[in-house]
């Protein structure tokens, strides 16, 4: 789930992508994009200008936030990922294989 100003974004175990209004501090079903992931949605990671999700279908997308959002790159794993965070130009994952990559952002 990421939270930016009035969304939230979630993932579900399809492979889909749900953004949720806050309205009146209650939050209602907006909109859900087929983005691409082939099984569940582990991570997700949304901030101006980008959208990181990752999956137990061993990657992880980077899109930009659009309507749909539009996949710039797929990063392909031997496991499955079960989470990812984003800060400061640097990209971060849990895997499956109960290790953490790191990767520094080209901005």
């Amino acid at each position: 789930m990421s939270y930016q100003k009035s969304h939230l974004w979630a993932g579900d175990n399809q492979g889909l992508i749900h953004v949720f209004e806050n309205k009146a501090g209650s939050f209602q079903h907006f909109q859900t994009f087929d983005i691409g992931h082939g099984s569940q949605v582990t991570g997700l990671h949304c901030s101006l200008g980008s959208l990181y999700t990752s999956s137990t279908d061993k990657t992880i997308k980077v899109h930009i936030p659009t309507n749909p959002p539009q996949t710039l790159c797929t990063l392909e794993h031997d496991n499955v990922v079960n989470g990812v965070s984003v800060d400061g130009g640097v990209l971060a994952a849990a895997s499956g294989a109960m290790s953490v990559e790191i990767w520094r952002l080209n901005v």
